[in-house]
């Protein structure tokens, strides 16, 4: 009789296991596969009872993934849910904004767990969502010569710039140690000369790093020079932006820059013109080519950018009112196209642009080249 009690027992314990299994209760989690940092994302919780029996006192605890962002910060929230009945199927959304850098890989956690009927033992089932980010609307650049010369004074900066419909709050740039070059003074101040925290960020804003600094030792290496925008969480800065440059201790080229502007129809408010960039090269590669102007006081830079692709390597600091463009490598006897859009009040001032200058270094020798293209005006 013993035996036969051990061995209900045993089967019981079973066929429990077996019934219920995760098939019971079906969950899954909807979501984005892939997202841009800082929009909103929504995530939908399904879960259904595909068993015969109501599953009691069910909690579900859903877990963002790791330093999303929150009205409250927090990111593990708890639910209790109402008793799921056989064949009752139901959904809960949770929304945020996911924190990291380009190709990180954001795992939304969602568990549910209940009592059967006529049982006492909780019993939980768990699914997750793995969400990429694929695109991070920050600007993060150098504007650095890519030859230096050893114990003379170098200014170079680094230029930030967001486009994200949000405002992103404790915030910092880090430098990493760049071997045999010492940092002597910047502006904004910093007081280690490796962090420099910066102001928050609305959609549209950016700014600019300036920083002194000499070569201390002459070396055939190729100085490194990589910087991080990141968020200050809890105590960890997460890296949202990393940019890097090189930059070498050694004419025949020349390097041309044309600048005109084209009126779209008038308007009641305001004139918008398409400015134009063109850039031309000579007999040799040139290398790290970039473009800056000022935006006159009362200008509105606009939204559209052509070609589009050039975006991320376009930005505008609008503290110094500076736009700067780095077209990157030219191949000799090439040329480069960028146009954008401003905006002047009909009454407002009559400078359109101001003047522009182009600047890039010959790839055979190093050395740099420039020139420069007049202001317009109305």
């Amino acid at each position: 009789m013993l035996c036969i009690i051990i061995l209900g027992c045993i089967g019981f314990w079973y066929w429990r296991d077996a019934v219920f299994s995760k098939e019971i209760l079906k969950l899954e989690i909807l979501g984005q596969d892939l997202a841009k940092m800082g929009d909103e994302i929504e995530y939908m919780v399904k879960y259904k009872n595909n068993g015969n029996f109501t599953l009691e006192k069910p909690k579900i605890i859903f877990e963002l993934p790791e330093n999303s962002l929150t009205e409250d910060g927090k990111t593990r929230l708890q639910q209790d849910l109402s008793d799921i009945y056989p064949g009752a199927e139901s959904s809960i959304t949770f929304k945020t904004r996911l924190l990291g850098k380009e190709n990180d890989m954001k795992v939304a956690k969602a568990t549910i767990s209940y009592i059967p009927h006529n049982l006492s033992v909780r019993y939980e089932s768990d699914t997750s969502k793995t969400t990429k980010i694929d695109i991070v609307p920050i600007t993060l650049i150098y504007d650095l010569p890519s030859v230096l010369e050893k114990d003379k004074e170098i200014v170079y900066a680094i230029n930030y710039f967001s486009n994200i419909d949000y405002p992103l709050e404790h915030l910092s740039i880090k430098l990493d140690p760049t071997s045999s070059f010492t940092v002597t003074s910047s502006a904004p101040v910093s007081l280690d000369n490796i962090e420099w925290r910066l102001p928050t960020l609305q959609k549209s804003q950016g700014g600019r790093i300036t920083i002194k600094g000499r070569v201390t030792a002459g070396t055939s290496m190729p100085l490194h020079f990589s910087a991080r925008l990141g968020m200050w969480v809890n105590g960890t800065f997460i890296v949202l932006k990393e940019t890097n440059q090189d930059a070498q201790a050694q004419v025949n080229s020349v390097l041309t820059l044309s600048q005109t502007v084209n009126q779209s129809p008038d308007e009641v408010k305001a004139k918008t013109y398409t400015v134009t960039w063109q850039v031309g090269n000579g007999d040799n590669n040139v290398h790290n080519v970039k473009v800056k102007a000022v935006l006159p006081e009362g200008v509105t830079l606009g939204d559209s950018l052509n070609p589009e692709s050039e975006a991320s390597h376009f930005s505008f600091d609008t503290a110094s009112r500076q736009i700067i463009w780095l077209a990157g490598d030219l191949l000799a006897r090439n040329q480069t196209t960028l146009s954008f859009q401003v905006t002047l009040p009909t009454t407002g001032p009559a400078n359109i642009i101001s003047q522009a200058t182009v600047s890039g270094e010959d790839q055979s020798s190093g050395i740099t080249i420039q020139s420069s293209a007049p202001a317009i005006n109305q």
